[in-house]
C-alpha cells in the first residue's frame, strides 16, 4: 500500500505545480463566485489576449475584475506561452463587458462605456 501511495502523491503534486493560473482575480463582483470564475476559466482560451509585459483586463457584468497575467510574469512563474498567444503592449485592446453562461462558459458582449468603468478601474 505505502508502495501505491507514494506515486500517486507525486504525480498530484507534479499536476498541482504544472497547473499555475495565468489569471488573478482582483475583485467579486454581486452575481458570480470565485468558484464559479474559477470553474469557467479552465475552460476558456484566451490565446492573443496577454499583453508583453502588462496584465490585461476581464471585466464582468456584475461588476467583477479579472486580470490575465502577461507574459512576463508568466515567464518568471516557469509558465510557458506561445508567442502567438501575446499581444503587444502598445496596443490598445478593446474593454469589454464580459459574462459566465448558466453552463459556466464566459461570453464577451458589448463594448463597455467609458463612463462606466467599475470604480477604480483605470484603462491601460
Amino acid at each position: 500500500m505505502k508502495n501505491l501511495l507514494l506515486p500517486i502523491f507525486l504525480v498530484g503534486f507534479c499536476g498541482l505545480s504544472l497547473s499555475q493560473d495565468y489569471y488573478q482575480i482582483k475583485y467579486l463582483g454581486d452575481n458570480y463566485s470565485a468558484q464559479t470564475i474559477v470553474n469557467a476559466f479552465k475552460s476558456a482560451d484566451f490565446c492573443g489576449s496577454h499583453f508583453e509585459s502588462k496584465r490585461n483586463k476581464i471585466i464582468f457584468d456584475d461588476g467583477a475584475i479579472v486580470e490575465l497575467k502577461s507574459k512576463v510574469e508568466l515567464l518568471n512563474e516557469g509558465v510557458q506561452i506561445l508567442n502567438s498567444c501575446v499581444i503587444s503592449d502598445s496596443i490598445n485592446y478593446q474593454i469589454y463587458k464580459w459574462s459566465i453562461s448558466s453552463i459556466g462558459i464566459i461570453l464577451r458582449g458589448n463594448e463597455l462605456d467609458k463612463k462606466t468603468n467599475p470604480k477604480g478601474f483605470v484603462q491601460q
